[in-house]
């Protein structure tokens, strides 16, 4: 067997101490990462502070207001308004549900307009309609639109 010098042996000493000191590091950083859900919940703060600043300077391009329809002609309804409004290259836009105070047990178009726009394709972010454009009783939707 031949003979190692000193130096071959202190090489590997070396690169063995930096190996165990960058998993000691690894470990130590995995300890003490910052929370993902912390770190997410910033972003959606941030997110919401820019859609309200948003929200105050664009005001929607069109409004589809729902009172008095069945869920089966307002689910029709907002289909077509929705399409409409990204052939239009709208925005943002305003659809008035209602609060539901005359369902029986649950708002019923409300349920139904947020569900539609959650697995719309064409909207991006959905927030409560401002108090002045019905709070509660109404929800704006941003359109989204493909780049060219």
């Amino acid at each position: 067997m031949a003979e190692k010098s000193f130096s071959d042996i202190f090489e590997k000493w070396e690169k063995l101490q930096s190996k165990t000191k960058k998993d000691i590091m690894k470990k130590a950083l995995d300890l003490y990462a910052p929370d993902n859900s912390v770190m997410k919940e910033k972003e959606t703060d941030k997110e919401k502070k820019l859609y309200e600043r948003i929200k105050r300077k664009i005001r929607p391009q069109a409004t589809l207001d729902l009172h008095g329809y069945t869920s089966t002609e307002a689910e029709r309804l907002l289909a077509q308004f929705i399409k409409r409004a990204y052939e239009k290259r709208y925005l943002q836009i305003l659809i008035i549900h209602g609060k539901g105070l005359h369902s029986n047990r649950e708002p019923i178009l409300k349920k139904l307009v947020y569900k539609y726009l959650q697995d719309s394709p064409y909207i991006g972010k959905i927030l409560q309609a401002p108090r002045e454009l019905g709070g509660s009783g109404a929800v704006c939707a941003f359109i989204r639109h493909r780049s060219l």
